[in-house]
């Protein structure tokens, strides 16, 4: 657990790094990469479509979506950042590749309420919870969504809220995640920081998932 926690440590400094010399200029412009991104669609234009929804069940046969059981929402812990930097860091952090199972941009480096896939979630993978906490049972299973930004100094975005709550509902739904199951922080808090809004979060969730 001592060297577990370094680990956790050293991801957070080095991400504040990270994102603090990510170019400003760089704000969900960027084009390909191996992250799914579903920039420039509003809520309502997703629903349309439909195909947004799809794609986040778009996997392989062998994928058992019953094997989901949590999701823990997190901050990636600076204010800059994207999948594409996160990926760097943890790819140095000896991870292999994108911790999160999906990222949520807040306008610096990746662009405001912009959602990205991790190759994670595409091989069903487990992400950083699992990982870090395998000893435990209650951590196996747990789908990893990180919001870029730094909630001990500021809120995340209206986008961003928007967005994390429409991911966390089709989740939720999809794989019949009750609301107990949804964890804050590093997913053994209820305190992810001060200006995240943990009231209106627990209100927005979905009470009835079919269970």
């Amino acid at each position: 657990m001592i060297v577990l926690g370094s680990l956790a440590g050293a991801m957070v400094i080095a991400t504040c790094w990270l994102m603090l010399i990510s170019p400003a200029g760089n704000q969900g412009g960027r084009q390909g990469g191996p992250f799914a991104s579903f920039r420039d669609m509003s809520l309502s234009a997703i629903e349309t479509a439909g195909d947004t929804s799809d794609a986040l069940f778009k996997l392989n046969e062998q994928t058992q979506l019953d094997e989901w059981t949590a999701i823990v929402v997190r901050t990636s812990g600076g204010t800059h950042g994207s999948a594409a930097t996160l990926n760097q860091l943890h790819q140095k952090a000896g991870l292999g590749t994108l911790a999160y199972h999906f990222t949520i941009g807040n306008g610096q480096g990746a662009g405001d309420g912009e959602m990205e896939i991790g190759p994670r979630w595409h091989k069903q993978q487990p992400g950083y919870t699992s990982m870090a906490f395998h000893q435990d049972p209650d951590a196996r299973h747990v789908i990893d969504i990180c919001l870029i930004g730094d909630w001990h100094s500021q809120a995340p975005t209206d986008k961003q809220k928007n967005d994390l709550i429409w991911l966390v509902q089709k989740l939720q739904k999809r794989m019949k995640i009750p609301a107990d199951r949804i964890l804050l922080g590093d997913g053994t808090t209820t305190k992810p920081g001060q200006f995240f809004p943990v009231a209106w979060f627990r209100q927005q969730l979905l009470t009835d998932t079919g269970t």
